[in-house]
Parts: structure tokens; sequence; C-alpha cells
């Protein structure tokens, strides 16, 4: 095997490009979306639309890179519609109602505790899934933080965060 400094290169960057591509999938890109978009001081009205925008191409570049990997591109695309379904739900509701931070249901709901408690405190994700698990009778928020407090838990387990 002859060792090619240039073709390892591309395949590392790819690899890199494709590990911060589902980084944007499941429970927790959600949460990464928002803060990310909202650091950049995105209007709410406009976030649902620029994340779909940027979730279709990454997926579309994960797919063209590994769709022959059957068991973890479906588990991928699970993850990605999960995103793709939060962010339709946001979506839908910012058209159907003015956003207002008091919002503690459905997706607006979540992305408000997401802002209130992680993106503007100092609370970890993991207890901010406790916190809202206790405290919200919403049944979307519930489902939601479920999600996110699973995969959470599983990125700790496995010591990388």
């Amino acid at each position: 095997m002859v060792y090619h400094a240039e073709t390892s290169q591309k395949n590392v960057l790819s690899v890199l490009c494709v590990s911060d591509d589902l980084d944007a999938f499941g429970a927790i890109g959600v949460f990464r979306y928002a803060e990310i978009y909202l650091l950049r001081n995105t209007l709410i009205k406009e976030l649902a639309r620029k994340v779909l925008e940027d979730l279709e191409r990454r997926y579309k570049n994960f797919c063209n890179l590994y769709s022959n990997l059957d068991a973890f591109t479906k588990k991928q695309k699970a993850r990605y519609e999960f995103t793709r379904k939060f962010y339709q739900d946001l979506e839908k509701e910012l058209n159907n109602m003015e956003y207002s931070r008091t919002i503690r249901f459905g997706a607006i709901g979540v992305l408000n505790v997401l802002i209130t408690n992680i993106v503007e405190g100092e609370i970890s994700m993991l207890d901010i899934s406790d916190r809202v698990l206790k405290e919200s009778n919403d049944h979307y928020v519930i489902e939601f933080f479920k999600q996110f407090k699973k995969e959470v838990e599983k990125v700790y387990s496995q010591g990388m965060r």
C-alpha cells in the first residue's frame, strides 16, 4: 500500500466535514442550530427557513459520501428527520402566531427553553432536560426533552463532551 499525503488529507477533511454534518442531526442538532444562528443574530422568524436550507445541504452531503453504509445511513436519516421535523414545526408555528419569549408549548416553547436556559444561561444540557421534564406539562416539549436527554446522556457516557 502506497501512502499519498494529498489523498489522506482529503479523506481526513471529508470525515471532519461529515462529522460536522452529523452534529446537526437529532435533538442536539436542534440546539446546535439554534445556538449558532441566534449567536449570528438571525431573526427568530427567519431561523427555521435558514436551518432547513442548511440541514438539507448537510444531509445530501452525508448521503453522497456514505449511502453505501445502509445501517449507518438509516440511523442518521432518523436523526436528520427529527431535526427537520422540529424546524418545520417551528416554521408553521411562527407563521400562525406572533412569537413571544413567554410561550412554553410546541416548537416555540422548546426554542424558548433552549434560549433562556442554555444559550443565555449557564445551565448544562443534562440539567435543563431534567428541569424541563419535571416542570413542563406540554407534550411536545416533554417529548423533545426526553430525546434531548437521551442524546446528551449518550454523548456524556462516551466521554465526548
